[in-house]
């Protein structure tokens, strides 16, 4: 499973299967954040750490780094 750095916490996406194709949903607010990215390797990876970072800082200031 990827997992991302945004900070210092460390996050593992959450997989959704849509048409047979998998993708790959924001740790913080799952399918119900709507952000979800399909399987393009790197790129897609750093697009869901920019999205964590700029829509989700302040939930995350609330966790615990891991």
């Amino acid at each position: 499973m990827p997992e991302i750095s945004v900070g210092r916490w460390r996050l593992e996406l959450g997989v959704a299967i849509i048409d047979g194709r998998t993708w790959w949903t924001c740790p913080v607010g799952g399918e119900d954040c709507g952000k979800v990215l399909a399987d393009l390797g790197a790129s897609a990876i750093d697009c869901m750490a920019w999205h964590v970072e700029h829509a989700h800082l302040r939930t995350l200031s609330y966790r615990s780094p891991v």
